[in-house]
């Protein structure tokens, strides 16, 4: 797996591969829920704010997300409160962090070609082609 992105909603992620797919996953569930084929390897992929899957070659055909998503494309209101902002997670090297706590040790084969993050949910992409999924919950 060569990237890996979260859909707006953070309910589905996309991963693109070596053999030339472009996967669809739930990320409640962390089941494929569509492939894709493409005419070339896709390394780099995103989603827009539309929903559409964005990569290295252009933008593939609209892939819904779940019938009952609706996303707007409104701007948000503007902040009238402070707000506080968590530290985020990040995959550094071995580590899965939170702030400057290291919270999980990823054991080699664990380790991520590709990472990507949606609010407490770290999808990691590996060469072998697997994909893995955690899932963190804090309370503060």
């Amino acid at each position: 797996i060569n990237a890996v992105a979260f859909s707006p909603d953070g309910k589905q992620f996309v991963s693109g591969s070596d053999d030339k797919t472009v996967r669809v996953w739930d990320a409640a569930t962390g089941a494929a829920v569509q492939i894709l084929e493409t005419d070339t390897i896709i390394t780099t992929l995103s989603y827009s704010r539309d929903g559409s899957i964005v990569t290295d070659r252009g933008q593939l055909d609209a892939i819904p997300f779940r019938d009952d998503t609706v996303l707007s494309s409104a701007s948000p209101p503007p902040l009238s409160r402070p707000v506080t902002l968590r530290p985020r997670i990040l995959v550094q090297d071995e580590w899965i962090v939170h702030g400057e706590n290291r919270m999980l040790w990823l054991p080699p084969d664990y380790r991520p070609h590709c990472s990507a993050v949606h609010g407490g949910v770290v999808c990691l992409g590996h060469r072998s082609g697997r994909v893995s999924i955690f899932e963190f919950f804090f309370s503060f």
